[in-house]
């Protein structure tokens, strides 16, 4: 004959049918449409931006170089000398012109430059965050999460207890 009885809660359990479903595990994961960064979920950034902590950052172009919270790239560069003769080298005087440069840069001879190539990446805020849940086929239970249940039987803690049939 089983007893039936409750646990301090509203799901009733049976005392002689019982199985462990192991040991709890620290919640790690994030709800759908979410990402984990440290230990809190936080809702995905638009395309374009990844996310560090409460804020989405803008993604570089390919031509520049992530530092912070801007994007820079080089102001300068060599050219290519390799039409300029051995007596003007950088086709400062008797060559001029026999250097060349890409078209977004200002020919100085033996060297290329341009303008100031840095700017401020945009970003924007995703709020606090939430907890880390449990996965789906995982259940809840006081800050753990544990292996579901077979059908049947109402987990409490480590052990899968048989449900009781009034």
């Amino acid at each position: 004959m089983l007893f039936c009885f409750h646990l301090s809660r509203t799901v009733p359990i049976c005392d002689s049918v019982a199985y462990g479903r192991g040991v709890g595990l620290v919640p790690s994961s994030c709800p759908a449409g979410y990402e984990r960064n440290g230990a809190l979920c936080y809702p995905n950034c638009a395309s374009g931006f990844y996310g560090v902590g409460p804020v989405c950052w803008q993604i570089c172009p390919s031509s520049y170089t992530d530092i912070g919270a801007i994007c820079s790239r080089p102001v300068s560069g060599i050219s290519s000398t390799r039409n300029c003769p051995w007596y003007d080298v950088c086709g400062l005087t008797f060559a001029r012109g026999c250097s060349s440069c890409p078209s977004d840069y200002h020919n100085d001879g033996c060297t290329c430059s341009r303008g100031d190539q840095s700017f401020a990446k945009q970003s924007y805020g995703r709020g606090a965050g939430i907890g880390l849940t449990c996965s789906g086929d995982q259940d809840y239970d006081a800050g753990l999460c544990y292996t579901k249940c077979r059908p049947g039987y109402n987990g409490v803690g480590p052990v899968c207890w048989a449900a009781c049939n009034y």
